[in-house]
């Protein structure tokens, strides 16, 4: 039941909005502006139904200051006035009113423009505590998550710790947060592990399999909400190869020896192409078990290279095949040969710098 503030000096006329409002809304009666205004600071209403003539001020000033100051907290506005003249209403609407009624007044009328307004406050209050990406939808105020649309929507099962994590990722979608960023959001204790954080992530992942968006890693940062099928832009925000891991590799560089990032390169190339068909191959076999061994192994060597993207992919494989959902890793067949295609680009430009021309087949 929406609470509705009555802002009016006559006793007949409030007499008449009681009766016609009962037990359609709770509804609370100040005789003048002084007292709306102290009822408006310590309380919260959906609805004002304002007289324009008080005796104690107008009415349209005192509701276009209060707007102001509320801004899209606002509560709905509907003025009462004798006068019915289009001047006066225009007056009204201009000040930020949503509705209008002349005196005197028709219950039923009154009424149902009452509930209107009421039922547009909450769905309003509904929107503003619902958060929404493609098909996942998140209410706040009951704690609840919904995966599809309408009525056939299905809805997840969360902890407390997987709800707060998700809401937080869903907030500012596409945006990176570290793990030490999530540590206490997720649990609200002191003393969490990094392990802590990624078994929550890792089973929040795994209950939005069917949903169009999913946690992804970002391998050396922390993890993000995205699009399953991301535009290109974002995905690529983060390079194929990961330039400050091969600065740490050439610090592994022996003073006249082999250089060790030619090394890696050759190998990923030579071996590249026979580990991503022998991954398409246990995709097209349905056969999970397989496909979470080669998947990690790649992802494994993938991380060894600085090849962070496709780790990503890799992951993605891994996980997909211990939750059985098949169907959503071959989701990510386009992806793995794209990303596998990029980083054979970037580290034949790289042995090629080097100097390192057996790597470039």
């Amino acid at each position: 039941m929406g609470r509705v503030l009555l802002v009016e000096d006559s006793v007949e006329c409030r007499i008449l909005v009681q009766n016609a409002l009962e037990g359609y809304a709770e509804l609370v009666v100040a005789a003048d502006l002084k007292g709306a205004e102290q009822l408006v600071s310590q309380q919260k209403f959906d609805l004002l139904i304002v007289d324009v003539d008080l005796p104690d001020g107008d009415g349209f000033g005192f509701c276009a200051r209060l707007l102001a100051e509320k801004g899209a907290a606002r509560p709905r506005l509907l003025f009462l006035s004798g006068k019915g003249a289009l001047a006066d209403k225009l007056t009204g609407f201009s000040v930020g009113a949503d509705d209008y009624l002349v005196k005197p007044l028709d219950a039923l009328e009154l009424r149902a423009r009452v509930q209107a307004h009421l039922r547009h406050a909450q769905d309003s209050a509904a929107l503003a505590q619902t958060l929404c990406a493609g098909n996942l939808r998140l209410e706040l105020g009951t704690h609840r998550v919904f995966v599809g649309e309408g009525p056939g929507a299905q809805e997840l099962e969360l902890t407390r710790a997987e709800f707060k994590l998700l809401t937080h990722l869903l907030r500012k979608e596409g945006q990176v947060f570290t793990r030490e960023q999530l540590k206490n959001i997720g649990s609200g204790k002191t003393h969490v592990t990094d392990r802590t954080v990624d078994a929550h992530l890792c089973r929040l992942r795994k209950k939005l399999s069917s949903c169009t968006h999913t946690v992804e890693p970002v391998y050396g940062l922390g993890y993000r909400l995205v699009p399953r099928e991301a535009p290109r832009e974002v995905r690529d925000s983060v390079p194929a190869i990961d330039k400050k891991y091969l600065q740490e590799l050439e610090g592994l560089n022996a003073r006249g020896g082999a250089d060790l990032i030619c090394q890696l390169a050759s190998y990923f190339l030579e071996a590249g192409p026979a580990e991503v068909r022998s991954i398409l191959a246990a995709l097209e076999a349905s056969d999970g078990e397989r496909l979470r061994r080669e998947a990690h192994a790649w992802k494994s060597t993938c991380l060894n290279m600085g090849a962070s993207r496709m780790a990503e992919v890799c992951r993605e494989l891994e996980e997909g095949a211990e939750g059985f959902s098949l169907e959503a890793a071959r989701a990510l067949r386009e992806r793995l040969e794209r990303e596998h295609e990029s980083v054979r680009r970037e580290l034949r430009e790289i042995v090629r710098a080097r100097g390192g021309g057996t790597a470039l087949k």
